[in-house]
């Protein structure tokens, strides 16, 4: 049964009319600093948005400045009160306590502090007024022993200067001391269902919800895109990675590459196959380059959480668990595979030359793959389910590894996506964009979209 769909616009949350310039997104970014001394303060329910979305924030201004003194942007306070509005929360007026209890803001201890957490020096004394020594900064990285990864403004004083400062130690002036304020969610993992899409005139927009709408502007334009845990990742149209972790506006970050494919696994490493066929892969984002030569050239690559895959100029499949340099095991001979991916739970399958699908989920050496009884022009994994177009454009899936066994979703569709957690998406012949949690033949729900591409 092939389901029917309209064609329909983004409503109310995509307006594809806006173009934007790519590289009015990285106009920067700001580093903030992290002290601390556990004190007690109201206790406060944190606002909604990913706490780590401030860091993002401010580093997206890195190496920008601003204007400084009393309420002008430039200011240290004034910049993380712009990266949490940024990120999607609320930091109001105030002194440099009563501006956080106002504001709803938690405060936890400098040993507990995560990213997006902030850092503000405070006089012990508790004189919510004296801005004598006050500074205000932003958590990258709690790298423990009471060293942090920054983002600030207005470093050095009166600069207005979005600076990082990394494996720092705060240190507030005598009598002062650090106190540490937490805005938004703190997530203990990824989150696993993230889509993204491009719209008809290429701009990303994403969310995290089986909601009809709520699509969030990534502010860019891009012909690539893949997403992977809370990760996304962009090739720009001048061939460029940039990536970040937070689900909003703007944060893009340059990775200092350019790449003819790039892909996001679940917990958030990267691969990227380079315009010359090499592959180079990493985990950090937070800095430009920083890429790991794979010791391989490739034509196809996929990543699971740490397995990663590829496919050989000749056709072959090979895959490992690590991100050093080589240690690549042979899973096929050369002239095998047209389309090969990973699962975040170390799943690997592929499509033969012939359109047969293959599966298994050991990679100590050839052999042991199960033919899965099907034929598909696109293949997609994730957790343990497989989703597969056919060559009529229907779209089955599965939960187990075995012949056959294939449930019709009672769709059509030109592109088939899989979130890490076992999401379907499809965007169908009219490039309407529906998607749904559960196997068999009902169920899709309109996304309220329309694109040119998806990814999970």
């Amino acid at each position: 049964m092939t389901m029917r769909f309209r064609v329909a616009a983004l409503r109310g949350q995509i307006v594809t009319t806006a173009r934007r310039r790519f590289g009015a997104i990285f106009s920067g970014v700001f580093l903030l600093v992290l002290s601390s001394v556990l004190t007690t303060s109201t206790a406060h329910a944190v606002q909604a948005f990913s706490n780590a979305d401030v860091a993002g924030a401010g580093l997206a201004e890195l190496g920008t400045s601003r204007p400084t003194g009393w309420n002008q942007p430039g200011e240290c306070v004034k910049s993380v009160q712009r990266w949490v509005a940024a990120a999607g929360g609320y930091f109001g007026g105030g002194g440099v306590i009563s501006g956080y209890d106002n504001s709803g803001a938690q405060e936890v201890s400098l040993g507990s502090a995560v990213k997006g957490d902030v850092i503000q020096y405070t006089n012990a004394n508790g004189n919510d007024q004296d801005w004598s020594h006050a500074h205000t900064m932003v958590v990258i990285t709690n790298h423990g022993n009471g060293r942090f990864d920054i983002v600030q403004s207005n470093s050095p004083a009166g600069s207005g200067l979005v600076t990082r400062a990394d494996n720092m130690i705060p240190t507030p002036a005598a009598g002062w001391v650090s106190r540490v304020w937490r805005f938004g969610t703190v997530h203990s993992g990824p989150v696993p269902n993230r889509i993204a899409l491009l719209t008809p005139d290429s701009q990303i927009f994403a969310k995290d919800d089986l909601a009809a709408g709520n699509w969030l502007d990534q502010n860019t334009a891009a012909p690539s895109i893949d997403v992977g845990g809370r990760r996304s990742a962009l090739i720009n149209p001048a061939g460029r990675v940039y990536a970040k972790d937070h689900l909003g506006a703007g944060g893009w970050l340059d990775q200092g590459a350019a790449a003819d494919k790039v892909v996001v696994g679940f917990g958030g490493r990267m691969y990227l196959i380079t315009p010359d066929g090499w592959v180079y892969g990493k985990d950090d984002i937070t800095s430009v380059g920083g890429w790991l030569n794979q010791g391989a050239q490739a034509v196809d690559v996929a990543i699971g959480l740490d397995r990663v895959a590829i496919i050989t100029p000749c056709g072959a499949i090979y895959a490992k668990n690590t991100l050093h340099n080589g240690g690549w095991i042979q899973q096929s001979d050369c002239y095998t595979a047209t389309d090969v991916e990973v699962s975040s739970t170390g799943r690997v399958a592929f499509i033969r030359t012939d359109g047969a699908v293959f599966a298994k989920d050991d990679i100590t050496g050839r052999g042991g793959w199960l033919n899965q009884n099907a034929s598909a022009t696109q293949l997609k994994l994730g957790a343990n389910r497989l989703l597969i177009l056919t060559p009529d454009s229907h779209v089955y899936a599965k939960d187990h590894l075995g012949a056959g066994g294939w449930i019709d979703q009672g769709a059509t569709a030109v592109q088939i996506a899989i979130s890490d957690q076992g999401r379907l998406i499809l965007r169908n012949p009219f490039n309407q964009v529906y998607a749904k949690d559960t196997i068999g033949p009902a169920g899709w729900l309109d996304q309220a979209a329309t694109a040119i591409a998806i990814a999970s």
